[in-house]
């Protein structure tokens, strides 16, 4: 890991923990009121609720979720970072069928909050080949 990023990593950890529990509130809790969410394929989703919605509906509702994100390369700044990085992600449909392996990367923007938490302000994020569900 890059220098630095130690302070962000455990953000990034809570994150991937609550994308594999489906867990929508420990979710909403790494991003920041005014995240903005750019979805490959998608406009831009703004705001705590409207993405952590976007993520239920889209992820967390259908499928059963094996996911990992580690950072490869990234900044912090003050109350500020930066971190690129790649994922891994299994999606199982809840409803039956195969399961769907994803692998692609990601760059992330965090701030930290008057409280001293981290949070996540900005998530891109595309795969490294087209995704086909069958």
């Amino acid at each position: 890991m890059a220098d630095g990023l130690e302070v962000i990593d455990k953000v990034r950890a809570d994150y991937v923990a609550a994308a594999n529990a489906r867990d929508i509130e420990a979710f909403k809790a790494t991003l920041a009121e005014d995240v903005v969410g750019l979805p490959p394929d998608t406009p831009k989703v703004t705001g705590r609720t409207a993405f952590a919605d976007f993520i239920n509906d889209n992820f967390f509702s259908p499928f059963d979720i094996d996911f990992d994100a580690q950072f490869e390369d990234g900044a912090v700044n003050g109350t500020e970072a930066w971190a690129r990085g790649f994922y891994t992600l299994d999606l199982t449909p809840r409803a039956g069928g195969d399961t769907v392996s994803i692998r692609g990367k990601f760059m992330n923007t965090f701030r930290q909050e008057g409280n001293g938490d981290w949070k996540y302000t900005g998530l891109i994020w595309n795969a490294d080949a087209p995704v086909a569900f069958e």
